[in-house]
């Protein structure tokens, strides 16, 4: 019985990430004036002339309550689906198992120059112009940071790079990761909504033995989701918010306005 509520909040989570993004079209328009400065005047324009938010609340029940909305410290799946529709890893797995596109332009492969011909690095090269929810840009320094909380042995990271020896932000948009034996499938760190992106301006100060201790980053992350977090109600409720800079509103993702879980 538990597998079958499992299977079936899995594809609730899965509608709403569905009616949240255009992923898999590679689709980097973007309604933003200037990221740079977190200037929302033609986002907020693009949104109010789109089906944005507009779809009232969403209600999903899941078989426990999450303990908070910060997937790299997920004490199990309830917590990881709590963070999925905030927090974004660089791709995700679709459907059929394949690897979909979510921060960056393409997956990387041997044949585009993305996956180094020994296996030994991938490149990802990030989507320009998406914003974090609070309007400051999403950047490759924000995917070293996310390396570097996880590699610290006490922040407790439930995220697994125990393969990865480096990563390294070669431009803004450009961030490049190397594991210390060739890999057949690289593909395995930051994809996924069990290793998703944090920011570093937000989570800096909460690495090693500091993490657990991050109440407010922890509850209501920064994101470049679909959602915001407006309450948190540690092993009872979840409230959520459509994110206004999110960067598939133009085409009225998500379509929800707010989510109860």
């Amino acid at each position: 019985m538990k597998r079958i509520k499992l299977l079936a909040l899995l594809a609730a989570f899965a509608l709403v990430v569905a009616a949240c993004g255009g992923d898999d079209s590679g689709d980097t328009t973007t309604t933003t004036a200037d990221t740079g400065t977190g200037d929302t005047t033609s986002t907020t324009e693009a949104v109010q002339m789109s089906d944005a938010g507009t779809g009232g609340n969403l209600l999903l029940l899941q078989w426990q309550a999450p303990s908070q909305v910060n997937g790299l410290l997920s004490s199990g799946t309830k917590d990881l689906l709590a963070s999925s529709i905030v927090l974004e890893p660089l791709a995700r797995y679709g459907p059929d198992g394949a690897v979909v596109p979510t921060l960056v332009t393409e997956v990387p492969t041997v044949a585009n120059g993305g996956v180094a011909a020994d296996f030994t690095s991938v490149t990802w090269n990030l989507l320009p112009d998406v914003v974090w929810s609070d309007g400051s840009p999403f950047t490759s320094d924000d995917v070293v940071f996310t390396f570097e909380y996880c590699s610290d042995d006490l922040t407790g990271c439930s995220g697994d790079f125990t393969k990865v020896t480096s990563v390294e932000a070669i431009d803004p948009l450009t961030v490049k990761v190397t594991f210390d034996d060739p890999q057949p499938f690289p593909y395995a760190d930051f994809v996924g909504y069990s290793e998703p992106i944090i920011q570093r301006a937000q989570f800096q100060e909460c690495v090693g033995e500091q993490a657990s201790a991050c109440t407010e980053q922890n509850f209501a992350p920064v994101g470049t989701g679909p959602y915001m977090v407006t309450e948190m109600r540690p092993e009872d409720t979840v409230l959520y918010e459509y994110n206004p800079l999110f960067r598939g509103n133009a085409d009225g993702q998500p379509f929800f306005g707010t989510v109860e879980l």
